[in-house]
């Protein structure tokens, strides 16, 4: 592993049966002490793997890099470096650079953060609304935060390490890094692109972050945009989902739904959507399909995430 602090040691995971051999593709790896190889052995989901991996390590700052994604030679350095300086913060994310299948660059994810450390009262009600670290790549996390967050990844949730960065969130200041020195992949195979979303796991998830942030004891007062606008926005997928399934009356329900919990809702670009599907009749599940899959595509390209949708 190409980093310019050499103080680490690195466990690759196959998740699933196989035999104890490491492809042949690890072997000129292995020769090195620091990397070693270890299959489950069985398939878990995602969530346990990480969970897994993280356990077989002691070191006191621990990294994912998932197998499609790319660490710059300054990855470690600077996240370690930060987290010595600030002893307060409990992890740290960056911005990164958001790569297509065949590593050709498509854009930057830059919250619009300031680098430095950002506190629980800040920093929490901008998590909930929305998944600032993004995949786990891009994040070094203190494994001391780590142990007293609830050291495990959450596998009842489909985005189970935006719910592991609000654990962190509510207990531990946030460090966040202008340093563009890890690109992330976007593809249609991401398990987030490849099938449509539970939306009843969806909210229960809004719920489950929700009291999350309540139980914490940090004063913080998430706003109507920070908590209703996210529901709202399951609301409106939803209604959309009812739509192409033929099930006009939930449909409509969704919608009215999403305009009580965030009236301007209104304004959003579903609900034109949803409205002309209707008015197509028969012909407008197929309509609103072909656009959602197009919009799909056009969202993987720019290097957007479905945590919204």
């Amino acid at each position: 592993m190409s980093q310019d602090f050499e103080d680490w040691r690195l466990t690759i995971s196959y998740n699933g049966p196989s035999s104890t051999e490491p492809p042949r593709s690890l072997e000129p790896f292995l020769s090195d002490p620091r990397v070693r190889f270890e299959p489950s052995g069985e398939r878990l989901s995602a969530a346990a793997n990480h969970t897994r991996l993280v356990r077989a390590g002691s070191a006191p700052y621990l990294a994912i890099l998932h197998d499609d994604d790319l660490w710059q030679p300054t990855f470690l350095s600077r996240r370690v470096g930060f987290l010595e300086s600030h002893p307060e913060a409990g992890w740290v994310f960056s911005e990164t650079a958001i790569i297509d299948e065949r590593g050709q660059a498509l854009r930057r994810s830059q919250p619009a953060m300031r680098s430095g450390v950002h506190l629980p009262a800040g920093f929490l009600p901008e998590l909930l609304r929305y998944n600032y670290a993004g995949v786990p790549s891009r994040v070094l996390i203190r494994r001391a935060a780590f142990e007293a967050s609830g050291p495990a990844f959450d596998d009842r949730f489909l985005y189970w390490d935006w719910e592991l960065w609000v654990r962190l969130a509510a207990r531990f200041p946030t460090g966040y890094l202008h340093d563009t020195d890890v690109a992330t992949r976007i593809h249609s195979e991401q398990s987030t692109f490849r099938f449509r979303p539970d939306r009843g796991e969806q909210l229960r998830f809004r719920d489950h972050l929700e009291e999350i942030a309540r139980s914490s004891g940090v004063d913080a007062a998430p706003s109507m945009r920070d908590t209703l606008r996210p529901r709202a926005d399951i609301l409106l997928s939803q209604a959309l989902d009812h739509v192409e399934d033929g099930r006009r009356d939930a449909a409509v329900s969704a919608v009215l739904a999403a305009l009580r919990a965030y009236p301007p809702s209104l304004l959003d670009a579903r609900v034109p959507a949803f409205l002309l599907a209707l008015a197509l009749g028969r012909r407008g599940a197929g309509w609103l399909a072909r656009l959602r899959v197009r919009a799909l595509a056009l969202g993987t390209r720019r290097g957007l995430r479905i945590h919204r949708r």
